[in-house]
């Protein structure tokens, strides 16, 4: 009896696999089809001219802290450009804000802030925050302050070379 039910797997088995295999579909392509997808794929070179690098002005555009900001709060990949490396980032170790860390942080650990619904954090039902800017000379401290929770973030912004850069994030929240 085992060795009947043996030899009846083996050969269902054998079976499936034939038919597994003799089951071929055809991916042949005619010459007439491969002729027209040729024309699809096919397009003119670039000209030389046509490409050119991406230049940042000297002056850089940002007129205005404001104008810096709302690209700087929206786009990654200016954002990311707009940071002097390394970032200092200094936190507290604990609840008991007795020990400041300070860690340097290089493009390639930098982390995207999302700074576009800063606006309306105030109206938040949880993590409510206002917003409040500082301003020195070539200085601007932008901070997040929570309304009912711990949040304390300072992000000192500095104008070098008519340029607006993120050069230290402070986080004093609990």
């Amino acid at each position: 009896m085992k060795q009947l039910e043996i030899i009846i797997i083996s050969l269902l088995f054998l079976v499936s696999c034939k038919t597994g295999t003799s089951k071929k579909t055809d991916t042949s392509v005619s010459s007439k089809d491969s002729i027209n997808i040729e024309k699809t794929v096919k397009k003119e070179p670039l000209k030389k001219d046509t490409i050119k690098p991406f230049k940042m002005p000297k002056n850089c555009g940002d007129t205005t802290f404001d104008i810096f900001f709302e690209r700087f709060g929206k786009d990654s990949i200016f954002q990311k450009k707009r940071v002097k490396y390394p970032l200092k980032w200094l936190y507290y170790e604990g609840l008991e804000d007795s020990k400041l860390i300070v860690e340097m942080t290089n493009y390639k650990s930098y982390r995207f802030f999302n700074f576009i619904e800063d606006k309306n954090a105030f109206k938040k039902e949880y993590g409510a925050f206002e917003v409040v800017k500082l301003k020195e000379r070539d200085t601007i401290i932008y901070q997040r302050r929570g309304l009912d929770n711990g949040l304390a973030i300072d992000f000192k912004f500095k104008k070098i070379d008519d340029c607006w850069f993120l050069v230290e994030i402070l986080d004093k929240s609990t």
